[in-house]
C-alpha cells in the first residue's frame, strides 16, 4: 500500500509501477515473498477490502442514463444516439461514463474502526450546554429534525449528512471549457474539525464533464437510489460499543445541500440570477430592470424592516420618496416550492424555478425546513470585489450610465447627471489623496505567516491597482484591512456604512455564535442594508450582495458557518486535481487516485505508524489530544546569571500551574492573615479613620523574593520531615532547572500560531512577533483600599525569545514579551478603541515590567496595522487561525479535546534542525480560579488568563474616551465597563425599539 501510495502521490504509470513490483519481488525481497507482481494484482486486493466503484453509462447529451431500466439499452429512447463510440470496433467504449462510489461500504468501514466509530455519537456528547453554537447540532435546524423524525435522535449514531458538489477544471488551464462535477457527501455527525478534513469527506459520484450538463438529475440517480436506501435502515455492527449493542440499524438523511450559485441552479433547479435570482425570497423579492447599467438590481430593503419602521413612510424622502408597504417576503422551503409547482399551469414552470429537482424522490426532502444553504465564502467575495470597484471609481462611461441611473432610480439627486454629461464628486468614491493613503497603508501591512498574501505584491508597477486577489484574501481584506485603512478625511455616513459592514462579516464568519448578539444582527441587519442603500448607488446591489439580508436567519437555524460552506469544496477540488495523470480520462484518473488515497487513510486508523502524507499531529490510540505546542530547530543553550529573573521564572509556573495550587493558596492565605494583623495594628494606634496605609514590608511586589524563599523552605521542610504531600514534581520544581540552563528557540507553532521572536521577525515580509493576553487583575481606588475590583485586561506585545526549561520530569516554554504600555485615560493614553472596531495602540511606549513571561498557552496572535494618519499608532488586529477548534468540551473522559493546530509539513523558512515537540509543555488550569494574583497596576500583567470572546460594536459610540477611574495601589487604572473587548455595547432588549434606528 505504500507503494501504491507513492504511485499516486508522485504520479506514476501503472507500466512502471508493475515494473517497480516485479524489481522488488524478483530481485530485492526473498524468493518466497507475496509481493503483488503487477498492478492489476494490487486492484484486486484493493477491490477485496472494499475499495471499488461502480461504473453507469450515460447518453453524450445528457438525456439519460443506462441506469435500473435503462441498463440493457443500446440508445438512448430520447435523442436515439447510440451508447457506445461506433469508432472502436475492438471494444466496447461508452461516450460517457458516471463513476459511482457507494457510501454503504464507507460508513461500514467507519463502523469498523473503533477509534473512529465512537465520534459518530459525538454530537449526543459535545452539544454545546450554555447556548453558545459551535457545530451543527447546537442548531434549531438539527433539533426540529430530531422533533419531526424521533427515531433519528433515539439512535445518536444516525448520520446527518450533507451533499456538497462543485464544478471543476481537472487541468488547471483556463483556456480550456472542460468541467468535472464532483459529488462529496459530508458526515455532520463528526467533529467539526474531523468532518471538514479531507480525509473524512467522501467523495460518492463524478460527474463527466467537458461540455456543460444539461440536466445534473439524469447523474443524480444511483445516489438518490442509495440515499432512500440509507434512510429505510440498513443493518451496522459498531465495534466500538459493547458487544451486546453493537448490531443496531442505521439510518442517514440529507439534510441540505452545499453549492456556489452556478451550482445551485444546475443541480436543483432554481434562478439564481435576473428577476426572481434569490432562491430564499423567491417571487416576492422587489427588484429594478435597469436599462442604462443592463443588469437586475435588487436595491429596495425597506420591506425586510418592521411594518411600522420610519424608513417605509415618514423618511421615504431618503430613499426614492415611494412609500413600501409590502411585507417582507416568507422564506422559501422544498415545501413551498413544490406547491408552485403543483399550482403551474401547462409546462410553464413557477417564478424563480426552472424544473422540479430530482431531490423530491427523497420521501422527507419535502419537509425539510432549509434545503439548499447559501454559498458565504463566494458572497464576502463578490461583496469585497464590488465594494472596491465601487470605492476606487469606475471609467467615464461607467460613471455616466450609473448616473442615469440614480435619475431613473429617483434617488440622490445631487448625484444625477448635468446636462452637459459632467457630474459632481461621489461620496462613495475615493479622491486621489485618499486612494494613495489606503494603498500606502495596504503595502505597509505585514500580515502573519499562512494569513494571507501579501498585499504590496499584488500592486501594479505604477501601485495604483491590485489584482491576483484569491478568495481568501478578498475576505482578509473587506474584514481586517478595510475598515482599519480607510482614511479618516472619507465621507463620515459612507464610512460608518462601511465599519458596519465589516463587522457585519466578522461575525457572520466566527466560529462561535452567541444568542445576544444574534438577536442583535436579526434585529438590526436589515438596517444595515437600508444604509448601504442610502449611501451606494444601485449598481452596487447584485444578487450576491442581496444575499447579506438572509444570512443572519441562515445562521440561526443552521449554526456557524464555518462547518457548512464551500471552502471545503474548493479546497478538495485542488486534492482532486492533483489525482489527474491522463488527461484523456481526467475521470478516471481521479477516481482511482481517490481509491488509493482512501485505503491509506483506511489502512492508517489500524496502523498508526502508516503516514499518509506526513506525520499527523491526531494521534488516535494516545491522549487524544492535538499536541498543541511545537518547537522549531534545535534551540541554544544559556544560562540566566541574573537571580530576580530566575525566580520569576519559577514563580510565574507556580502561580500558573495546578501542581503548585495547593502551596500557593497557603502562602495567599498566610499573607491575607499578616495583613489583616497588620490592619488591625494600625486601626488601634491610629484610628479607623485614618490615612495611613500598610508598611513597605507588606506590599508584595513582583517578583515576589518572600513567596519564592517561602515555597523553596516549606516544600523543602515537608520533603525532609517524610511527608506524602510533596510530589516528585514538586521537588523538581524547586531544584530548578537542569544544570541551571534554559534553551531559547527562535520559532514555534502553538495551536495553529507560528511565532518568531523579534529579532528573527524584522528580517521578513511577515509579522509573527505579535502576541496578545487577557488576565484578571485587582483595581483599586486609592493604594489602602480593601475592596479592590476584578477586572480582564487585555495586553498587547512583542515576541522577544522563547524559553524552554527542563524540569527533569517535564518541560515549561515560555515567551517573554516586552509589554505595550496600557494607559487608558489621561492626555498620555496608549490605547484607544476606535469607531472600526479595532483597539489603536501606541506602539512607542513599553511597559517598564518585571514580569515579561507568559506561557504560550496564554497567548493569542495579533498582527498591526499602521495607521499612517497618526505615526506611532497601529491597529491591533485578533484574529483565529484556520483550522482552530472551538468547541463546548463535555465533563466525558473520552471527549476531552484541546485546541486542533495545523501544522503544515514543511518548514517555513527553510531552517534545519530536528522539531522538539513538548508534550507537557502548558498546564491547562482554566477549570479553577480560587486563587487570583494581585497586581500592581498596569505593569503587572499575571494572573489567572482568561480567554475572551470576540463581541460586536454600536457604530454609534465615540472613541473610548471615558469611563471610570480607579486606582490600584496609588496608580491610576482605568476601566471601562460598558465596553467588552473590542467596544461592544450592548443594549437590552428593552432599550432598543424595532423603529429604533440603532445604527
Amino acid at each position: 500500500m505504500l507503494l501504491l501510495n507513492l504511485k499516486v502521490t508522485h504520479g506514476l504509470t501503472n507500466t512502471c509501477f508493475t515494473d517497480i513490483l516485479r524489481l522488488l519481488a524478483n530481485k530485492i525481497l526473498p524468493k518466497d515473498n507475496k509481493l503483488p507482481h503487477s498492478h492489476r494484482e494490487v486492484s484486486s486486493i484493493m477491490k477485496d477490502i472494499g475499495m471499488e466503484y461502480k461504473t453507469y453509462d450515460a447518453c453524450p447529451n445528457d438525456h439519460i442514463l443506462y441506469y435500473g431500466e435503462n441498463a440493457n439499452l443500446q440508445q438512448c429512447p430520447v435523442c436515439h444516439t447510440n451508447r457506445y463510440r461506433q469508432d472502436q470496433v475492438s471494444k466496447k467504449v461508452p461516450y460517457k461514463v458516471l463513476r459511482h462510489i457507494p457510501l454503504k461500504p464507507r460508513f461500514e468501514r467507519m463502523f469498523k474502526c473503533k477509534e473512529l466509530a465512537k465520534y459518530m455519537d459525538y454530537h449526543a456528547q459535545g452539544r454545546s450546554q450554555d447556548g453558545v453554537m459551535r457545530m451543527v447540532a447546537d442548531s434549531k435546524y438539527w433539533k426540529d429534525i430530531e422533533e419531526k423524525w424521533p427515531h433519528l435522535r433515539n439512535e445518536p449514531r444516525n448520520a446527518r449528512i450533507s451533499l456538497a458538489m462543485d464544478g471543476v477544471n481537472p487541468f488547471g488551464d483556463l483556456r480550456t471549457t472542460y468541467s468535472v462535477w464532483p459529488v462529496l457527501i459530508i458526515n455532520n455527525n463528526l467533529p467539526p474539525w474531523m468532518a471538514m478534513k479531507k480525509e473524512h469527506a467522501m467523495l460518492t459520484l463524478i460527474i463527466p464533464g467537458k461540455y456543460q450538463v444539461k440536466d445534473m438529475d439524469v447523474y443524480m440517480e444511483p445516489l438518490i437510489d442509495e440515499l432512500r436506501e440509507l434512510w429505510d435502515g440498513v443493518n451496522m455492527y459498531d465495534v466500538s460499543r459493547p458487544v451486546n449493542d453493537r448490531n443496531f440499524l442505521f439510518h442517514a438523511i440529507l439534510i441540505w445541500t452545499i453549492h456556489d450559485a452556478p451550482g445551485l441552479s444546475i443541480c436543483c433547479g432554481l434562478q439564481t440570477k435576473g428577476k426572481h435570482g434569490c432562491p430564499s425570497c423567491g417571487p416576492k423579492l422587489l427588484h429594478r430592470q435597469s436599462k442604462d447599467l443592463n443588469k437586475t438590481v435588487y436595491d429596495e430593503y425597506r420591506q425586510f424592516l418592521p411594518q411600522n419602521h420610519r424608513y417605509r413612510v415618514r423618511d421615504k424622502h431618503k430613499f426614492n420618496g415611494k412609500e413600501v408597504e409590502m411585507r417582507k417576503p416568507i422564506k422559501m422551503n422544498p415545501a413551498r416550492w413544490k406547491a408552485m409547482y403543483d399550482k403551474k399551469e401547462g409546462t410553464c414552470f413557477p417564478l424563480g424555478m426552472k424544473r422540479l429537482s430530482i431531490f423530491y424522490k427523497l420521501e422527507y426532502y419535502e419537509n425539510l425546513p432549509i434545503a439548499h444553504l447559501l454559498d458565504t465564502m463566494h458572497i464576502g467575495k463578490n461583496v469585497a470585489e464590488c465594494l472596491w470597484k465601487h470605492l476606487n471609481g469606475t471609467n467615464l462611461e461607467a460613471q455616466i450610465k450609473l448616473r442615469k441611473d440614480l435619475r431613473v432610480a429617483n434617488i440622490m439627486p445631487n448625484m444625477w447627471l448635468h446636462e452637459d454629461n459632467s457630474y459632481v464628486h461621489a461620496p462613495w468614491n475615493f479622491t486621489s489623496n485618499e486612494k494613495e493613503n489606503i494603498i500606502s497603508t495596504m503595502k505597509n501591512i505585514r500580515f502573519p505567516s499562512g494569513f494571507g498574501a501579501t498585499l504590496k505584491n499584488l500592486f501594479t508597477r505604477d501601485g495604483s491597482e491590485f489584482s491576483g486577489l484569491k478568495i481568501h484574501d478578498w475576505h482578509n481584506w473587506i474584514k481586517y484591512v478595510l475598515p482599519a485603512a480607510i482614511p479618516s478625511t472619507f465621507d463620515h455616513d459612507v464610512t460608518l456604512t462601511i465599519y458596519k459592514l465589516c463587522k457585519y462579516l466578522r461575525w457572520v464568519s466566527s466560529k462561535e455564535i452567541h444568542q445576544d448578539e444574534l438577536k442583535y444582527w436579526k434585529r438590526n441587519v436589515s438596517l444595515l442594508m437600508c444604509d448601504i442603500q442610502m449611501c451606494f448607488p444601485p449598481s452596487f446591489f447584485n444578487s450576491q450582495e442581496h444575499y447579506l439580508v438572509h444570512l443572519v436567519e441562515e445562521i440561526e437555524q443552521c449554526g456557524p458557518i464555518h462547518i457548512r460552506t464551500m471552502w471545503l469544496v474548493e479546497r478538495y477540488m485542488k486534492v482532486l486535481k492533483q489525482f489527474v495523470r491522463q488527461k484523456a480520462r481526467p475521470e478516471g484518473s481521479i477516481v482511482e487516485g481517490y481509491m488509493v488515497f482512501q485505503a491509506m487513510v483506511h489502512l492508517s486508523e489500524y496502523l498508526p505508524q502508516l503516514h499518509i502524507e506526513a506525520p499527523r499531529l491526531w494521534n488516535y490510540n494516545q491522549s487524544q489530544s492535538f499536541e498543541g505546542e511545537k518547537l522549531k530547530g534545535e534551540g541554544t543553550s544559556k544560562r540566566i546569571k541574573d537571580a530576580k529573573e530566575w525566580e520569576a521564572l519559577h514563580l510565574y509556573v507556580a502561580y500558573n500551574s495546578d501542581f503548585m495550587l495547593e502551596w500557593m493558596e497557603k502562602y495567599a492565605e498566610q499573607k491575607k492573615l499578616e495583613d489583616e494583623n497588620a490592619w488591625t495594628n494600625i486601626y488601634n494606634r491610629y484610628g479607623e479613620n485614618t490615612n495611613r496605609g500598610l508598611p513597605a514590608s507588606h506590599k508584595r511586589k513582583w517578583p515576589d523574593r518572600c513567596s519564592w524563599n517561602w515555597l523553596k523552605t516549606n516544600i523543602e521542610n515537608e520533603e525532609t520531615k517524610g511527608q506524602d504531600r510533596v510530589t516528585q514534581q514538586q521537588l523538581n520544581f524547586i531544584k530548578g532547572s537542569i544544570n541551571g540552563e534554559v534553551r531559547y528557540y527562535k520559532r514555534m507553532w502553538n495551536f495553529g500560531h507560528h511565532y518568531r521572536i523579534r529579532k528573527v521577525d524584522e528580517k521578513r515580509q511577515t509579522y509573527d512577533c505579535g502576541v496578545s493576553a487577557s488576565f484578571e487583575v485587582e483595581c483599586r481606588s486609592h493604594a489602602n483600599d480593601r475592596q479592590p475590583i476584578t477586572s480582564t485586561l487585555r495586553y498587547y506585545g512583542v515576541l522577544e525569545d522563547i524559553i524552554e526549561l527542563d524540569f527533569m520530569s517535564f518541560k515549561k516554554v515560555f515567551f517573554r514579551v516586552e509589554w505595550y504600555k496600557l494607559i487608558e485615560v489621561g492626555e498620555e493614553k496608549t490605547i484607544l478603541l476606535h469607531n472600526n472596531g479595532f483597539h489603536m495602540i501606541n506602539t512607542s511606549r513599553f511597559e517598564a515590567t518585571s514580569e515579561p513571561y507568559v506561557f504560550p498557552s496564554q497567548c493569542d496572535q495579533i498582527f498591526l496595522i499602521p495607521n499612517l494618519e497618526q505615526p506611532g499608532w497601529s491597529f491591533v488586529i485578533d484574529y483565529d487561525p484556520r483550522g482552530r477548534r472551538v468547541t463546548f468540551v463535555p465533563d466525558v473522559e473520552d471527549h476531552d479535546l484541546l485546541e486542533d493546530a495545523e501544522v503544515p509539513p514543511e518548514e517555513i523558512d527553510g531552517q534545519d534542525g530536528d522539531d522538539v515537540i513538548v508534550n507537557d509543555a502548558y498546564d491547562q488550569d482554566e477549570d479553577h480560579d480560587e486563587f487570583t494574583e494581585v497586581s500592581e497596576g498596569h505593569d503587572q500583567p499575571h494572573g489567572h488568563q482568561v480567554h475572551e470572546d470576540d463581541e460586536f460594536i454600536d457604530f454609534n459610540l465615540p472613541v473610548v474616551e471615558g469611563g471610570e477611574d480607579y486606582e490600584s495601589d496609588g496608580i491610576n487604572l482605568f476601566v471601562d465597563l460598558g465596553s467588552i473587548n473590542d467596544g461592544v455595547f450592548l443594549p437590552s432588549d428593552e432599550e432598543i425599539s424595532c423603529e429604533d434606528d440603532i445604527f
